[in-house]
């Protein structure tokens, strides 16, 4: 006969019908003769039941349906990890970066700069002429690189 510690520790396995035949059997008689075991299994059965009828099920994302599809699949197939096709460092980077959000981060970048260092820089001490700046020979220049 089982002692109520070992009852305690076989508890959950017996509520799911994981033991052998004879464990079960000496399991159902501790329990018939015990009666702290048998309200502790009751209060076990009593709190399962209250979550299968009480708790909804949540639905699996269809993402997560097909990674695990394809690794049973895999595992048939006997493809392993290694033979998978690897992705490349842009498709790697677009998971973490939006092409929205990146260029929004470029544009704002591009405006504190301008505004911190351009011709018009809040830094600047001198007055703000083409002399100061160069803004004619810059002009010309870059409309000879255009020619």
């Amino acid at each position: 006969m089982l002692a109520c510690q070992d009852c305690e520790r076989y508890l959950e396995a017996f509520l799911d019908q994981e033991l052998g035949v004879k464990e079960s059997l000496d399991m159902q008689a501790h329990l018939r003769e015990c009666p702290a075991c048998m309200e502790l299994a009751e209060a076990e059965r009593a709190c399962r039941r209250f979550v299968r009828e009480h708790v909804s099920e949540v639905p699996l994302p269809d993402a997560v349906k097909l990674k695990m599809i394809r690794r049973a699949m895999d595992g048939v197939t006997g493809r392993t990890a290694a033979a998978q096709p690897r992705t490349t460092w842009w498709e790697w980077l677009g998971t973490w970066i939006r092409p929205k959000d990146f260029a929004l981060g470029m544009a704002s970048a591009a405006a504190v700069l301008l505004v911190l260092f351009g011709p018009f820089s809040l830094w600047s001490k001198g007055d703000h002429t083409a002399e100061n700046f160069h803004a004619d020979k810059f002009l010309q220049e870059a409309s000879m690189a255009y020619r």
